[in-house]
């Protein structure tokens, strides 16, 4: 899990550009250099997302044209987020349920506790659970393709 990223306040394009731009290409160029230009990541990386407002600015979507070629999914991406498609990611379906089952255990006293505390539950996340992800993570595309990205939470077991 890289990250996690924190905003002070509230996520629009400007702010979800500039994560991209100055944060999270960058750590992922340092984790999965592309070998012809180490300030971009590996070009076998796809990147994905929903279609959040922030997420489906021009100049995000520019960016990701630019950053990931043919290889992003997400609104009017390369490859485009499956409309009827909740729970598709790790993060909904796994990440955030989660860490607030961790974290809530006792109620954090203040943001700094909570930013605390949701940093280190994300660390202490074992290998092993991250692979459990993966393979739910590859289910729910096939059940997403067999509804042709229609509701597929009834196919889930």
């Amino acid at each position: 899990v890289i990250g996690p990223f924190f905003f002070e306040e509230n996520l629009n394009g400007d702010r979800y550009l500039e994560f991209l731009e100055n944060d999270l290409v960058p750590c992922l160029a340092t984790l999965y250099p592309d070998p012809e230009d180490p300030d971009i990541p590996d070009n076998s990386l796809w990147y994905q997302q929903d279609g959040a407002p922030a997420h489906y600015t021009r100049p995000v979507r520019q960016y990701l044209d630019t950053v990931f070629p043919g290889r992003w999914i997400g609104r009017r991406g390369a490859i485009e987020w499956p409309a009827r498609s909740p729970d598709l990611t790790p993060l909904d379906f796994f990440l955030w349920g989660y860490l607030k089952s961790k974290v809530y255990v006792n109620r954090p006293n203040n943001i700094e506790e909570l930013k605390i505390r949701i940093t280190d539950e994300i660390r202490l996340i074992e290998p092993s659970v991250i692979d459990n992800v993966l393979q739910e993570f590859q289910h729910r595309l096939g059940y997403c393709q067999e509804v042709r990205g229609g509701h597929f939470q009834h196919l889930i077991n």
